[in-house]
């Protein structure tokens, strides 16, 4: 048991080490996501593509080897092909984009993005029909845009080397629809679903009671999830702590955040600032944590979560 917290805490250090930085370069997105961290507020200003290229520089020198365009739609950036190429030429070995989906229907938009340098891209999809995707999103024909994209850089795949990957927020809407989603990703080839639970920020506090789901579903619903699912599939859960999963195997698919920086102009002008996205410091640990097995890598919970339905939910796990 020594060897394998050995290993699982190397593991977790080597994660730490390779650093992101996450680059808001759009100030606009065709959805508004229930969930969504950066609304209702949004950016103030489209950045400047200077600017954005003068921190990408920066993040270089520094030592940052993953850089990620978001916040809000990255597609939107008229300026993004050309973004990607010069992360490229400066060293990224990871140019990676979170995007909606709605950009990359056009086939040949998604292979311009692959051919300026773009070879990690990860497709936000957070449900399993078209009813509960529009009413996360808001947008009535987001679930078949996604569904678009999706064939389109997959069929891209057999051409261009690149990584895809699906991410899901969980929601009170669709706690049940990890099943079905982990199916379609086999179906269609993808390698990799990261299912998270909701930053308590922007949209996701304002409609917290209506949106933010509760551990002990979340718990009742991973029951035998891992036998039932592929394995060609690698789900890794974000921000929902180990001892809410039933099993040891569910356990081991809680994903590591890695060290982040996020770099996005000010609300009040178009200056960018820079943020620690270390989520540790918005998230707390109860006297109770310290009997669990995972007390040391664990990250905690968020802590407005606690501050609505406080510790009940969570019990110390004894061994791994």
């Amino acid at each position: 048991m020594i060897n394998k917290v050995s290993r699982r805490q190397q593991k977790i250090s080597d994660l730490l080490d390779y650093r992101s930085v996450d680059l808001s370069v759009s100030n606009s997105c065709t959805n508004n996501c229930l969930f969504c961290a950066n609304r209702p507020d949004g950016l103030a200003f489209q950045p400047d593509i200077k600017k954005i290229k003068a921190k990408m520089r920066q993040a270089v020198k520094q030592g940052f080897r993953i850089v990620e365009f978001s916040a809000m739609e990255p597609t939107r950036n008229p300026d993004i092909f050309r973004l990607a190429e010069f992360a490229r030429k400066l060293g990224f070995s990871i140019v990676h984009i979170i995007t909606n989906g709605q950009s990359l229907t056009d086939i040949q938009f998604a292979r311009n993005l692959i051919l300026s340098g773009v070879n990690k891209i990860t497709v936000s999809l957070h449900s399993s029909d078209k009813k509960t995707e529009a009413i996360l999103t808001r947008n009535k024909k987001s679930f078949d845009y996604k569904i678009k994209a999706l064939k389109n850089l997959t069929a891209l795949k057999k051409k261009y080397n690149f990584i895809l990957e699906v991410t899901m927020v969980l929601t009170r809407y669709n706690i049940g629809h990890i099943p079905k989603i982990v199916l379609l990703c086999r179906y269609m080839g993808i390698r990799a679903l990261n299912v998270y639970f909701p930053r308590i920020h922007g949209n996701a506090k304002i409609n917290f009671k209506k949106v933010v789901p509760r551990f002990y579903l979340i718990k009742k619903n991973l029951i035998g999830v891992s036998r039932r699912l592929p394995d060609r599939v690698n789900i890794n859960y974000i921000d929902i702590p180990p001892c809410i999963f039933p099993d040891n195997k569910e356990r081991e698919r809680v994903g590591i955040r890695l060290r982040k920086r996020i770099v996005r102009p000010s609300e009040k002008s178009e200056k960018l600032i820079q943020q620690n996205d270390d989520v540790r410091q918005v998230k707390i640990k109860g006297e109770r944590c310290r009997d669990c097995f995972y007390f040391n890598e664990c990250e905690g919970v968020f802590r407005e979560y606690v501050d609505a339905y406080g510790w009940r939910e969570f019990t110390p796990v004894q061994s791994s």
